[in-house]
């Protein structure tokens, strides 16, 4: 099963019908052509209605490589830094979102990461745990639709703050929270991260 998320909406591309043909939230459809399948991620992208969709195909990697190969890709890697039961999370773009960024040229995700966190959050004690997740998001820049891939890890650190977001990247606000705050504050988040998070906060 991969999921991407259009507009905080989610496109769900799965090969088992049971996983999602009963939820009540969801449009549940089967692959029928390449052309009303872009057509459907087109519907959801700009419908003020829809929340998910879910098309199913038996064979999920044909459909997931005829779903790639649509749109160039830009590659990212990210942190879930935490400390005891609390989180970081980063304001940027009015928004509570989580560190991260571009992998550059022959860097590894892993470095990439590690990096992106320590210059948003100007954190300097921060120590990899594992891979936790990858996510993926559709997104327009500059008149073209594009895949964005970032590979997320588990991260912790042991510093209290203050913390200080990177400007230039338009963070204008660091802070750890934990599952009471989380609850406050995500409903200016986004669904990705919201989902993401769903086991951890």
């Amino acid at each position: 099963m991969y999921k991407v998320f259009i507009n905080d909406r989610s496109l769900i591309l799965t090969d088992d019908y049971a996983d999602y043909s009963s939820a009540y939230d969801t449009l549940f459809i089967t692959y029928a052509s390449e052309e009303a399948f872009f057509e459907l991620i087109e519907l959801l992208r700009d419908s003020p209605v829809l929340k998910s969709v879910c098309v199913y195909h038996s064979k999920l990697d044909d459909l997931w490589n005829v779903f790639c190969n649509k749109y160039s890709q830009v590659s990212a890697a990210g942190g879930i830094v935490q400390n005891k039961d609390r989180i970081l999370f980063i304001f940027k773009n009015n928004h509570w979102d989580l560190p991260k960024g571009k992998i550059e040229n022959g860097e590894a995700s892993e470095t990439a990461a590690l990096r992106e966190v320590k210059e948003e959050c100007g954190l300097k004690d921060l120590s990899l745990k594992a891979a936790h997740a990858t996510t993926y998001y559709l997104f327009t820049e500059k008149g073209n639709t594009l895949l964005k891939k970032t590979e997320w890890f588990l991260m912790d650190s042991a510093e209290e703050g203050p913390l200080t977001g990177d400007e230039k990247e338009g963070i204008t606000d660091v802070k750890w929270m934990d599952s009471a705050s989380w609850k406050t504050d995500q409903q200016n988040s986004f669904a990705s991260v919201i989902n993401m998070l769903d086991s951890l906060l």
